[in-house]
């Protein structure tokens, strides 16, 4: 959009906003931001303040690992959501969905036998709503206070399960987590039980990306009806290190575009925009990742940081491309 600007000589102005960053400034500037219009603030900065929690399972193996956080959930539900406070818990899968919910009943049916600890209102009250669900395992642990959301319900089970936590008939709402992008519910704890979820194109267990993660923790939140919201985040032990440095320190963002430049460079070459060689390094220098390589030479391959390094690198690339 600034190439454009700068060749049509039309200002923009452009708004974006982002999560806490380290190189916050490289940011700005590549947009256009001014030294007064750019903010940046630490990531403890929230509407809601956050409290969170690292919990390490030191087992190697995917599937008996989230078996073993099933307890330490049910104990953090317990522990951090006392007084009926909403709690929602973030699964890989649909079938870790389902599992959980039904290990999370188990669990306070065990411990209560009178009324379901994660039910807030009478098994009455709640009738109708059970009688419109249409998925069996679903309307049994929804009884006992325990929803769960994944792509495969319906979409009159989602937005039961969706009401009936929101006007607090149930507690505990267990999602997958490809839904944290989607749903637009809130919880005084949220747990992120696992933080991996098994990649088919990898063929292997790949971490969640940060973003999500950090949509994840963002349900946490609250505004004037809690002061405080809580985290508990069940990760493999060799990661919690990992977690506890970025989730309470900004971290640099990084171009990708060299990874598609290819398809960049021919939307611009057939409106246009680049016509020759030149033009495409002229149209490179407007990037973003025009700025970073000096600055993160490994992440890029960069061989040297001076502009003449940087200047073949580009070309070098541009002519591969």
């Amino acid at each position: 959009m600034r190439y454009i600007a700068s060749q049509l000589d039309n200002k923009t102005r452009i708004v974006a906003l982002s999560n806490s960053l380290a190189n916050a400034k490289d940011l700005g500037e590549w947009i256009g931001a001014t030294s007064h219009g750019l903010f940046n603030f630490p990531p403890g900065v929230r509407p809601v303040p956050l409290d969170i929690h690292i919990q390490g399972v030191d087992i190697a193996n995917f599937e008996a690992r989230m078996q073993a956080m099933t307890k330490p959930t049910y104990t953090a539900i317990l522990q951090h959501s006392k007084n009926c406070k909403p709690a929602i818990v973030f699964v890989p899968t649909r079938k870790h969905a389902r599992m959980t919910a039904v290990d999370l009943m188990t669990y306070s049916s065990a411990d209560s036998e009178q009324k379901p600890l994660f039910l807030l209102q009478s098994p009455e009250e709640l009738d109708p709503f059970v009688a419109n669900i249409k998925e069996p395992m679903l309307k049994e642990t929804i009884q006992f206070g325990v929803g769960y959301l994944h792509e495969g319900l319906s979409s009159t089970d989602q937005d039961i399960v969706k009401t009936l936590f929101e006007t607090g008939c149930i507690q505990v709402c267990v999602m997958s987590s490809t839904m944290c992008w989607g749903v637009p519910l809130s919880a005084h704890l949220v747990v992120v039980m696992g933080t991996q979820y098994y990649d088919g194109r990898e063929n292997a267990h790949s971490d969640y990306p940060v973003t999500d993660l950090l949509q994840m923790m963002g349900y946490a939140s609250r505004p004037l009806v809690d002061n405080f919201g809580k985290c508990v985040i069940l990760c493999h032990t060799p990661h919690k290190v990992y977690y506890k440095k970025f989730l309470h320190e900004a971290f640099p963002v990084e171009s990708h575009l060299h990874h598609y430049l290819h398809d960049n460079l021919n939307a611009e070459v057939v409106v246009g925009v680049i016509q020759n060689k030149q033009d495409a390094v002229d149209y490179l220098t407007w990037t973003f990742i025009y700025r970073r390589p000096t600055q993160n030479p490994n992440y890029y391959n960069l061989l040297g940081v001076s502009h003449r390094d940087l200047s073949d690198h580009l070309s070098c690339r541009e002519h591969n491309q």
